[in-house]
């Protein structure tokens, strides 16, 4: 071993400078990384306590000047368009709200192209770092939002044509994950073969129900009987995502049909989000432990060896609710009580469900991705030990590139979060002409939570009377 005097590069720094300088380099390089890699949700803070005040101009606002600020990236543009799209609904503005939603629509389909195209050359690319592709629920209740601001424009045709784009994505996404996965098998770098997790979710109550309603509206009731037996349906073979009582507004829906009716829609809470869940992995001869709750043996992970003793963490994005304190939803007509609504469809476990189907997708490509970068890492660290005859800088060096890998392997929590978690619905029989009606929001005590009053509305014979209300608690 050389003398520390003669190393070469003491003729220009002290071992001293040296290594301050390169744990400096390697700082910045981490930081760097990290920036890239990391997904930020703080900004959603001030966006979501101006949803839950009701001052939405002030949500689109702020969502504009991230936009402007770069906090939304060109490569989060879908979430952008997602974003203020549906704060313009919240807002009553529906032309923007459509004309957003349609521009996430596209970028979601570009976005699912380009990944099924590079999915095989990605895999040792972090998400944070690829554009923003949208998840399946997304995609699905853009199509919902679009429907029902048409509905508000009295565009029944334009209505019609996003409740068929909803099926359309259903009846395709088991194609959609198959192509994704033929290509993620192709990879030269993975011995391990990806396969989709049960796709739970194959029809969608709100999206039928808006169709048995225009249905209904022009007179078309065999069509709408259609659709009352699918959504009926639902309540026996997606059980677990339509666990509660089937509402009497869908089982009463054909009945007197040449009564006035009003059909009361309301979304409350907030929408899914994503979490950051850590693990761990240990490596022996050619196979690797992942270590957590349920431990899990893989072996032969990748296209190379992997010895014994290597030890690597990485980020997996999860998703989860977020509870409403709202339980029941109670409606006045003229100071009236008329009744309240119920449960039509839980959003937020659609969204779960939905995320499922790509979940080991994502865990068995993180773990590649972590062992593959890994294996790199250490091999280079191993080429560094024997060329710097430093013991001391030779392992600060080592612990410096292990946390580089650690910290570019941050999780993907990026999400359409401020969408509502749950859908509510009603159906009432009213004389025609005009009313004043009031929403009241209440909790599990029966406290009122929110009050929204709409006045002067009228109610209009042989027409679909349709209400929509939102609260964000």
């Amino acid at each position: 071993m050389q003398d520390a005097a003669f190393h070469p590069l003491s003729k220009y720094l002290n071992p001293s400078i040296f290594l301050h300088k390169l744990c400096l380099i390697a700082l910045i390089s981490i930081v760097t990384a990290c920036s890239s890699t990391r997904s930020y949700t703080k900004r959603y803070e001030l966006i979501e306590t101006a949803i839950q005040q009701k001052n939405y101009q002030k949500a689109i606002a702020k969502i504009e000047q991230d936009w402007k600020n770069n906090k939304y990236s060109e490569k989060d543009k879908i979430l952008y368009y997602l974003d203020i799209g549906i704060c313009y609904y919240y807002a009553d503005n529906y032309e923007k709200c459509i004309k957003n939603l349609e521009l996430a629509e596209r970028a979601i389909e570009d976005a699912y192209t380009k990944s099924v195209s590079r999915a095989a050359t990605s895999i040792l690319l972090n998400d944070n770092v690829l554009a923003y592709s949208g998840e399946d629920y997304e995609d699905i209740y853009l199509n919902i939002f679009k429907a029902l601001s048409y509905l508000e424009l009295n565009k029944f045709d334009d209505a019609f044509v996003e409740i068929r784009r909803i099926n359309e994505k259903l009846q395709t996404l088991s194609l959609k994950y198959d192509n994704l996965i033929s290509q993620l098998n192709k990879s030269k770098n993975a011995k391990i073969k990806f396969k989709k997790g049960e796709i739970k979710f194959h029809n969608d109550a709100l999206a039928r129900y808006l169709s048995l309603l225009i249905y209904r509206a022009e007179e078309q009731y065999d069509d709408a009987r259609i659709d009352k037996e699918k959504i009926e349906q639902l309540w026996k073979i997606q059980k677990d995502l339509y666990y509660f009582n089937i509402p009497s507004a869908v089982e009463n829906s054909l009945a007197n049909t040449k009564q006035t009716k009003l059909n009361v829609i309301t979304f409350v809470g907030k929408g899914p989000e994503k979490y950051a869940v850590n693990r761990e992995i240990d490596t022996y001869e050619n196979y690797i432990v992942i270590k957590g709750d349920k431990p899990e043996k893989f072996k032969d992970v990748i296209q190379a060896d992997v010895k014994q003793g290597y030890h690597f963490r990485f980020s997996l994005p999860k998703i989860r609710k977020r509870n409403s304190v709202i339980s029941n939803i109670e409606i006045y007509a003229d100071d009236k009580r008329i009744g309240e609504l119920e449960l039509l469809e839980d959003m937020s476990e659609i969204a779960i469900a939905t995320y499922k189907v790509k979940e080991q997708i994502i865990y068995l490509k993180s773990i590649l991705r972590t062992v593959i970068k890994g294996v790199v890492a250490q091999k280079g660290k191993e080429k560094i030990r024997n060329q710097i005859d430093n013991p001391l800088l030779a392992v600060v060096t080592g612990k410096v590139v292990n946390a580089a890998v650690d910290l570019t392997e941050n999780a993907d929590l990026r999400g359409w979060r401020i969408i509502p978690g749950k859908c509510y619905v009603g159906e009432f029989v009213l004389p025609d002409g005009k009313h004043n009606f009031t929403i009241k929001y209440l909790d599990s005590a029966n406290r009122l939570v929110e009050k929204k009053e709409i006045r002067d509305v009228e109610i209009k014979p042989n027409k679909l009377n349709l209400l929509t209300t939102f609260s964000y608690n």
